[in-house]
């Protein structure tokens, strides 16, 4: 269903550079230590739109200008087009071991970064995760909310893990046609569980309020993604991506 094509896309994106439909504009953000992090200096949250940066200077939904004017020119800047995927056209740049990936959402000329992954210490992300990050620190950013209430999205089958916070069904989805913002994570180790691979997933997702038809049958909006890749054995982060993406 959705949620689990998306999350094969991301996979498969990653490892080959290929790309996934993305729409908008994103929010700024800081970046704090984890290391130094406590109760009386930051307040665990759930992931949302002030956490969509990378070193405190590289942001979702950036053009290529944007970025080549804070970073300069990239070590490697591929152009493609794959007839796979919506949007076809993509552009994929390198900066060490950061990786960004740029999409035309808007039938013209200019690209959008739609994609940030890194597996490097030296990049950090929201409030100063990044590789090597352990489990513990990440869920004191992203910590469980205490009401812990529905949000509806997908299918709860297709998620092949255990709630971080919030759940979904496709059928209560329909049926509350939820306005709202919607929010969820959950750990995903279907993988590791029945022996196939020994990383999984911590994945975390925000829903701007979705645009309903006339009808109230058909929805269209904008969402991000932030997926930790951890090691099964250590539990420490090995790699990181951030994604924006649209419903049409």
């Amino acid at each position: 269903m959705f949620k689990k094509v998306i999350c094969t896309l991301l996979a498969s994106i990653i490892m080959s550079s290929a790309c996934i439909a993305i729409l908008g504009g994103c929010s700024d953000n800081g970046s704090d230590d984890v290391s130094s992090v406590s109760s009386d200096e930051f307040i665990p949250h759930k992931f949302g739109k002030s956490d969509l940066t990378v070193n405190d200077k590289i942001r979702l939904c950036m053009t290529v200008d944007e970025v080549k004017a804070i970073l300069g020119e990239p070590d490697s800047e591929l152009t493609n087009a794959n007839d796979d995927f919506i949007y076809g056209k993509y552009t994929n740049m390198k900066y060490g071991s950061l990786s960004l990936t740029f999409y035309d959402v808007s039938g013209g000329d200019e690209l959008t970064l739609g994609i940030i992954n890194s597996s490097s210490e030296s990049d950090k992300f929201a409030n100063g995760l990044s590789a090597g990050s352990s489990s513990e620190e990440l869920f004191y950013v992203f910590t469980k909310s205490e009401d812990n209430l529905p949000l509806y999205f997908g299918g709860l089958e297709d998620c092949y893990g255990s709630y971080v916070y919030g759940s979904y069904t496709s059928e209560a989805f329909i049926e509350e046609k939820p306005m709202e913002e919607i929010q969820y994570a959950y750990i995903n180790k279907w993988g590791v569980d029945n022996g196939y691979e020994n990383e999984y997933t911590i994945e975390y997702y925000y829903f701007d309020p979705l645009e309903w038809n006339d009808e109230q049958t058909k929805y269209s909006g904008s969402y991000y993604s932030m997926i930790f890749y951890m090691d099964a054995e250590s539990d420490l982060v090995t790699s990181i991506s951030l994604t924006y993406d649209a419903i049409l």
